[in-house]
């Protein structure tokens, strides 16, 4: 052989084995080779060793600003600025900031624009044992986003899918819940007949219900539709800058894009007595129902909670890993919560009065069926469902419970129904539109991971 063959092989042989270190901290995060891009000024070595360990990152933001939770190319995110942060702070190596899912970065739940999150957690893997890495992490970041604690996690924990529910809130005027006959001011004043009211009405949320009408771009039929909540209630009236408010809390096992607000809407038009309260049951059933969106200021990502793995690694359980709790920072939480997030709320009401200009659409909505949303579908099984319900009402009348009547001419009938809506649904189809059956459901979604966050997510 060669010095030239001998020298090109040692070379091919060399990059073969950087190649496969690098693969390996990618890939388990711990002890491969990989080149890290240094931050601007500092010596960069031939290779470095990464030490990466799993963790849950406690962090508070303001969405003022930014178009949401969720990384966007060319859009200011919560998450660029954060990844960014980490990188200047050498907690990531450059492929973690490059693609984030090689550090198995994960949000709990996504928030949309302008949403602000009181108690968010990410986890991913990163170098956690350096001396004072949440002081340099924050020093690269905003003043609006802050990381207040760093939990480690079993090494299979994922963020969004140990999620077990979210909470959020919405900060409202109280006049936004004013009877008819109340003169809508920024004077007015809740009484406590009219909190009794809201709390009630607030109350129907509860349970498992279908919310496709609270959403968009989701069939009736659609599993996913289905959403289970917890809790829903109205705190409080409490004065800020002349203006009583009061904070909504909703807890829930996940959320779709702009469920919340028409929760809230819905509940508001109810309240000033625009709609019945029939609108509720109508809103769940499988009509496209027209309902008001409550404006996005107020909404806030108030909590993720992991109440089934602290009951299983913390101190309800094996005790291996600390509990996910913020007991430890409440007192600096608070103080930034009240800082960029309630504050920017009070101010931004006062200076746009954006719920009073939302107010004066309220009685544009119809809270009926939507124009040119009579799914042909739906018509169909409501036919046959109303048929079948009057013929078995005429056969219990007649008290034969259908004894008398040729096997045959059964069999007919039910054919004819299965026809009109097996016509239905080859229109639909022919349409490009999905259809489903009433059996389909059945099953809530889980978690902001099986969704479509929060949220809101709320509001993710």
């Amino acid at each position: 052989m060669s010095a030239a063959a001998a020298t090109n092989g040692a070379k091919r042989a060399a990059a073969e084995t950087d190649e496969a270190l690098a693969k390996k901290s990618r890939v388990d995060g711990g002890g491969g080779a990989d080149v890290a891009a240094q931050p601007a000024g500092a010596e960069v070595p031939s290779a470095e060793r990464w030490k990466l360990k799993k963790v849950l990152l406690l962090i508070s933001y303001s969405g003022k600003g930014y178009l949401g939770m969720q990384r966007n190319p060319g859009c200011r995110t919560i998450e660029e600025d954060l990844l960014q942060a980490l990188f200047k702070a050498r907690a990531i190596p450059e492929h973690g900031l490059r693609e984030q899912q090689s550090v198995w970065f994960q949000r709990a739940a996504r928030t949309d624009k302008g949403v602000s999150a009181v108690k968010q957690c990410v986890s991913l893997k990163m170098a956690a044992d350096t001396e004072g890495i949440l002081e340099t992490i924050n020093s690269h970041l905003p003043d609006q986003i802050r990381v207040f604690d760093m939990r480690r996690v079993t090494k299979r924990f994922d963020a969004k899918q140990q999620c077990c529910a979210r909470t959020y809130q919405y900060m409202s005027p109280t006049f936004a819940f004013a009877p008819l006959e109340a003169v809508v001011s920024e004077q007015y004043r809740m009484s406590d007949e009219v909190l009794e009211n809201v709390n009630r009405l607030l109350k129907k949320f509860e349970g498992t219900h279908n919310y496709h009408n609270f959403t968009s771009r989701r069939q009736p039929t659609d599993p996913s539709s289905k959403r289970f909540i917890m809790s829903m209630t109205c705190g409080k009236p409490f004065v800020r800058e002349g203006i009583e408010f009061v904070v909504i809390k909703v807890k829930g096992q996940s959320f779709m894009l702009h469920q919340i607000r028409k929760m809230i809407g819905t509940a508001m038009a109810v309240a000033r007595g625009h709609a019945a309260e029939g609108v509720f049951e109508r809103a769940w059933s499988l009509d496209r129902i027209d309902l008001p969106m409550a404006p996005a200021l107020g909404l806030m990502l108030h909590e993720v909670h992991y109440d089934q793995y602290n009951q299983r690694f913390g101190s309800g359980g094996h005790n291996t890993h600390a509990n996910i709790e913020w007991s430890g920072v409440e007192e600096q939480l608070a103080a930034f919560t009240e800082r960029f997030v309630h504050s920017d709320i009070v101010q931004t009401e006062l200076q746009d009065k954006s719920m009073l200009s939302w107010l004066e659409t309220l009685p544009l909505h119809t809270f009926d069926i939507r124009e040119g949303d009579k799914s042909p579908l739906l018509a169909a099984k409501r036919q046959v469902e109303a048929d079948t319900a009057a013929k078995s009402a005429e056969a219990a009348a007649d008290g034969e419970s259908g004894e008398g009547q040729p096997a045959s001419a059964g069999e007919a009938e039910a054919t004819a129904g299965k026809s009109a809506v097996t016509e239905a649904e080859e229109s639909v189809a022919a349409r490009g539109e999905s259809v489903g059956t009433d059996s389909q459901l059945a099953t809530p979604t889980e978690g902001e991971g099986r969704d479509p966050s929060s949220a809101e997510a709320q509001a993710s």
